[in-house]
């Protein structure tokens, strides 16, 4: 019995463990979409959401046998699970839904006529071609010099209207696409932890040893950050002058 007991004990730490994990997934996904209706019962949950813009004309066939045509206003994708997933606004049922790919039995792009012929490596190329792909790039390779660049614009307590422009500006330059909006930035500073004096100080340290043309952009940015401000508070001047020494040092 004890056993038993224990077992079910670290199952139910194991679900709740998940379960934050998964909250906790940095995503650039509307909130909205968190709870959606699944079309049919699905044998796996998609893992790995990706948004995605399109708009589907589907023949989608349920697990009855039964087909019905649906007009999809797609807001996603999962493209890593096996059976694949779109979820988007159906038309049809006037609700969000998700739609298991391999239901789909003929698929065609609205706006283009094209007749798609897998949907797999379609949504797949819509999410790499999406700015949203390259801000997931971009935070996936640059997580220090945006988490330093977050430090600076934070360090007076405030994260104004024009430290968030020359911030999205960065951003832009760094992933070298402007389609990036202020929206998107401001929805992935969400999932940014604000770091602690010691902690930007190692950032500092680490972001000293990219070739000086990276470092020369990042200062660049942090400097016309502060500039924006009249006074200059004390921890705004001590973590520019911080990253002023660091960088100017010889790389090792």
């Amino acid at each position: 019995m004890e056993l038993i007991i224990a077992l079910l004990l670290i199952g139910l730490a194991a679900h709740y463990w998940k379960k934050h994990q998964l909250q906790a997934r940095p995503s650039f996904i509307d909130d909205s979409l968190d709870s959606v209706n699944w079309e049919t019962p699905a044998d796996l949950v998609p893992s790995n959401p990706r948004p995605i813009q399109a708009t589907l004309r589907l023949s989608y066939r349920d697990t009855a046998g039964a087909t019905t045509e649906r007009h999809v206003t797609v807001r996603e994708c999962d493209t890593t699970n096996p059976a694949g997933y779109l979820i988007g606004h159906c038309q049809l049922r006037d609700s969000i839904r998700t739609f298991r790919m391999d239901r789909i039995k003929r698929a065609v792009d609205v706006e283009t006529g094209e007749v798609i012929e897998n949907l797999n490596s379609y949504a797949a190329k819509k999410y790499a071609d999406s700015p949203i792909a390259s801000l997931d790039t971009l935070f996936a390779d640059s997580a220090d010099s945006l988490r330093a660049l977050f430090y600076i614009g934070k360090a007076d307590g405030r994260f104004t209207a024009k430290e968030k422009q020359i911030f999205l500006t960065y951003c832009q330059q760094a992933a070298n696409d402007d389609r990036i909006t202020l929206k998107q930035i401001e929805d992935a500073c969400r999932y940014i932890p604000t770091p602690t004096m010691q902690a930007y100080k190692l950032i500092c340290g680490r972001l000293a040893k990219l070739d000086g043309a990276k470092r020369a952009a990042i200062l660049q940015a942090a400097e016309a950050m502060i500039a924006t401000e009249k006074t200059i508070a004390a921890q705004e001047e001590e973590a520019l002058a911080y990253m002023q020494k660091r960088f100017a040092e010889p790389t090792r």
